[in-house]
């Protein structure tokens, strides 16, 4: 038995782009707050990245000393901290790293969420479907 979860293709929000970009409606939990945002949903990145104004939106307290992590785009500076992840009815925790400089677009990478769904695009429909396998007991 599977579940499937279907994002089909966005414009960027704020954007006066036509493009179309693989977007999923992710609710961010930490503690009892709680914001919905839209991330690419991006499977060359290995976390999940997001602006530091959004995680203390969240109330995350970030100390000690930030992470130094590896893009295609260089080296960036972040903290690590566990949030979760709600997609459809699935509460996932995951680590995020939250960016101390910019304003990163947020992008929903591998780890935490590949591992429990099979993520297929299908850039022909533009669409990406998340599919939950249950296994049997």
């Amino acid at each position: 038995m599977m579940e499937e979860i279907v994002f089909n293709y966005k414009p960027m929000p704020n954007s006066s782009s036509k493009n179309l970009y693989p977007l999923a409606e992710v609710d961010l939990e930490y503690q009892d707050k709680k914001r919905t945002i839209w991330p690419i949903i991006d499977s060359g990145a290995s976390l999940s990245i997001f602006p530091k104004a959004l995680g203390e939106d969240l109330g995350i307290e970030f100390e000690g000393e930030p992470e130094s992590v590896e893009g295609v785009l260089g080296t960036f500076l972040g903290y690590s901290h566990y949030v979760n992840a709600v997609i459809g009815n699935y509460k996932i925790p995951i680590r995020a790293l939250f960016f101390i400089k910019g304003d990163p677009y947020p992008l929903l990478g591998r780890e935490g969420i590949f591992n429990r769904f099979d993520v297929l695009y299908q850039e022909r429909l533009r669409k990406v479907i998340f599919i939950k396998k249950f296994e049997k007991i």
